[in-house]
């Protein structure tokens, strides 16, 4: 019976991932993790015997390796719980590592909602993005992601958070997330010139823009621009490392800077806009 719990659980990442692509917010953060900490002491108290099933015999005393059992429950309800932490840094709850991926992002939340990862300025159009970026004299980190993407979560929690990641990110990039998995219909739905397909959503239309422009369908993957359109440097896929994400940003930063001067020429070109 201990796996029922475990696939409780795990119902819990597939409704929740339903939840963030269809925009309906019946399971946010709070909801979420309150409810794998219940399933934590429901599983310690059905391991020390006070919850039996009908197949199951009478209770027995509790032995050493049921007592590790309960230990353990108890001890992941605690830690669970601490994804209830406020972070000043996000405005937000903070994630604890073992939820990360698995649990909505913690701006998905009833109680301190935000919008963008960390509460980071972002932009979720890249024309509004592009704009944006023209305006500020900025460079662009364009974050191809996805709401079910555990390893974007995994990035966002771990590493965007970091110290000398989150601020120049925040500082010294417009970030602009697109979201391949975003079920909003389009107004006005295209066939692709890359697939040949309809595009019907705004997922589909981020998805057929990463694959036109970069060649790629995964994520996450993050690549920097200038704010004319110039790759700036090689793109990243998933880099769980802090020191090399952060060197890729300054890299990117530094590149831009020289490019912007005229004592940079970049030999990337250009991409297009978004059809």
């Amino acid at each position: 019976m201990t796996l029922g719990f475990v696939e409780i659980a795990l119902a819990l990442k597939f409704l929740s991932i339903a939840d963030l692509t269809m925009g309906w917010k019946f399971l946010p953060y709070e909801a979420f993790v309150g409810l794998w900490v219940i399933i934590a002491i429901a599983l310690a108290i059905y391991f020390m015997g006070y919850i039996r099933f009908p197949h199951e015999g009478p209770r027995k005393p509790i032995s050493l390796s049921r007592g590790l059992l309960v230990a353990g429950s108890g001890v992941l309800a605690i830690y669970l719980f601490t994804g209830f932490r406020y972070s000043e840094q996000s405005g937000t709850f903070v994630t604890p590592n073992l939820l990360s991926g698995l649990a909505p992002p913690a701006g998905h939340s009833y109680i301190y909602p935000k919008e963008c990862p960390l509460n980071i300025n972002c932009f979720k159009d890249f024309e509004k993005g592009l704009a944006y970026a023209k305006e500020q004299g900025k460079p662009i980190l364009l974050d191809f992601t996805g709401h079910g993407c555990v390893n974007c979560r995994r990035m966002e929690d771990n590493v965007w958070g970091r110290d000398g990641v989150f601020e120049l990110i925040d500082d010294k990039y417009v970030l602009i997330s697109l979201y391949v998995d975003d079920r909003e219909k389009l107004e006005t739905p295209y066939q692709s010139p890359f697939s040949g397909r309809m595009m019907r959503t705004v997922g589909n239309k981020w998805a057929d823009f990463q694959a036109i422009h970069f060649d790629r369908n995964s994520q996450p993957y993050y690549v920097l621009l200038s704010n004319d359109l110039v790759v700036l440097n090689e793109p990243r896929a998933y880099t769980p490392d802090k020191q090399e994400y952060q060197a890729f940003l300054e890299c990117g930063l530094e590149r831009f800077e020289g490019y912007k001067s005229g004592e940079l020429k970049l030999d990337a070109g250009k991409m297009g806009v978004a059809e």
